[in-house]
């Protein structure tokens, strides 16, 4: 029995248009490449069966892409904080209400932004 995951092998009819160059690259034809040739187009995106996806996705046998899942949880987060607040607040809330902002206005609006 294969010991790799299904997902880890060739899409067997794959072909696509990729590059501008080529109308109908497959598998076979990547993998009849040089590796240079072969890591080049492997990283380039290609649509198949209306799905979008870099080469290695379709063609993870012949790109050499390791597609095998993590098996345990990684170091870091997987994504940054935002840099700007979100939509909606938060569930928590702040002891005391906050002082501002103001009822009024503090003085006559200025033609440049102030700190």
């Amino acid at each position: 029995s294969d010991p790799r995951p299904p997902g880890c092998l060739d899409v067997e009819h794959f072909g696509a248009y990729v590059n501008k160059q080529y109308s109908n690259m497959t598998c076979p034809m990547l993998q009849s490449w040089g590796q240079v040739k072969r890591n080049y187009y492997c990283g380039r995106e290609a649509t198949y069966r209306d799905e979008t996806k870099h080469v290695f996705s379709f063609c993870p046998e012949t790109c050499g892409h390791n597609c095998a899942p993590t098996l345990l949880p990684t170091i870091s987060p997987s994504a940054p904080r935002t840099e700007f607040p979100t939509a909606t607040p938060t569930d928590s809330l702040t002891e005391k209400p906050t002082t501002s902002p103001s009822a009024a206005p503090t003085g006559a609006p200025t033609t440049t932004p102030t700190d």
